[in-house]
């Protein structure tokens, strides 16, 4: 019988767990950023937070609103941030990534 994990790549990058990141909306660790944005729990615990967001500014809009500030923007660390509300993934000195500036 071969012991687990006999015989099998040392390199292979598959058998190491990658780098984390911990949602701001969700409070949960991820490897993956589209697979947990793009999850269900993570749209709809965004969502329920946004609708809270709303009541407290009574569904008035203002210049802060979509800027890159607030409870939706989450700084990755390494100049990386990512607004969950537009969906832009801009550098902090305003570089954009995401088409989004």
């Amino acid at each position: 019988q071969v012991a687990p994990g006999a015989g099998s790549d040392p390199w292979d990058a598959s058998a190491v767990a990658g780098p984390t990141a911990r949602c701001c909306v969700c409070e949960v660790s991820f490897e993956n950023a589209e697979e947990h944005l793009g999850s269900w729990e993570h749209y709809s615990l965004f969502r329920r937070k946004m609708e809270a967001e709303a009541a407290k500014k009574q569904y008035q809009a203002d210049e802060d609103t979509f800027a890159a500030r607030g409870p939706w923007v989450q700084d990755f660390g390494s100049g990386i941030v990512f607004n969950h509300l537009t969906l832009a993934l801009e550098t902090v000195n305003g570089g954009a990534e995401g088409g989004h500036q």
